[in-house]
């Protein structure tokens, strides 16, 4: 099933696709410049250095980069390689894990410097890196969602959202939602396998990289517009979540 995968680094300047689709599922991950990707569902998503896209197979995507000077890793491997795609989005956005950002680090030195490397060895290096974010991909089984559940987990979404700067309660989602403090963090634990707090930094730490990469705000102030008053905290988060310093982030996604 390795052998499968099929991946590459791409340099190409202003680099820009029109609507097309894949017969495979499509990972791809910006190692410099923010990327706009869009899908068939009318969905458009900003990807930076530190984040990756997926997308299902068969399903329509154009993709932009916002620089002209962009390096993107883009990778591809068959639907049934992500046993718990069938039971979420099509497609979407997640940040890469620590391991991640370093297996792309060193996919890159491999394409920059070939003396270093072998055809095996990147394609060993593919392999690691398709499996690490694939297990931000896969989840647990989703096939007895029920509607209800789906919209409470996406109204709390859509609230966390508006709310990065703040430091929104669990009392007051609850409230927004309609529903107790007990039956929100239940239903959305076992909605989405992950607990609201761990969302709102999540989200807070993908705005955050945004930021970085394409605003001349400074890292307090990006700190501040995710809701960290301490700049030492806002690091240490955003290193536990993207392996690297936010200043090192930025110097990277330039």
């Amino acid at each position: 099933m390795a052998s499968d995968v099929i991946a590459r680094f791409n340099h190409q300047p202003g680099y820009a696709a029109d609507w097309h689709v894949h017969d495979a599922v499509m990972l791809l991950a910006p190692a410099r410049g923010v990327f706009e990707m869009a899908d068939e569902g009318g969905r458009s998503r900003s990807v930076p250095p530190g984040a990756f896209y997926w997308i299902d197979a068969h399903r329509g995507h154009r993709s932009r980069a916002g620089v002209a000077e962009q390096m993107h890793w883009v990778c591809y491997a068959p639907s049934d390689m992500l046993r718990g795609l069938s039971q979420r989005r099509s497609s979407g956005v997640a940040a890469l894990s620590p391991a991640a950002v370093h297996l792309l680090d060193l996919q890159r030195l491999l394409v920059e410097e070939p003396a270093a490397a072998s055809a095996s060895l990147e394609q060993d290096v593919s392999v690691l890196l398709w499996r690490e974010c694939a297990a931000h991909i896969d989840g647990p089984d989703r096939s007895r969602n029920r509607p209800r559940e789906v919209r409470l987990a996406e109204r709390v979404n859509a609230e966390l959202r508006a709310r990065l700067d703040e430091s929104p309660s669990l009392d007051m989602i609850a409230r927004l939602c309609g529903v107790s403090r007990r039956h929100l963090t239940r239903l959305y634990r076992r909605q989405t396998g992950h607990s609201i707090h761990a969302q709102l930094n999540a989200l807070r730490m993908q705005r955050a990289a945004v930021l970085l990469a394409t605003s001349a705000l400074t890292v307090m102030q990006v700190a501040g517009e995710v809701g960290f008053e301490n700049p030492s905290h806002f690091a240490r988060a955003f290193r536990r979540c993207h392996g690297v310093a936010p200043s090192a982030f930025r110097a990277r996604a330039h």
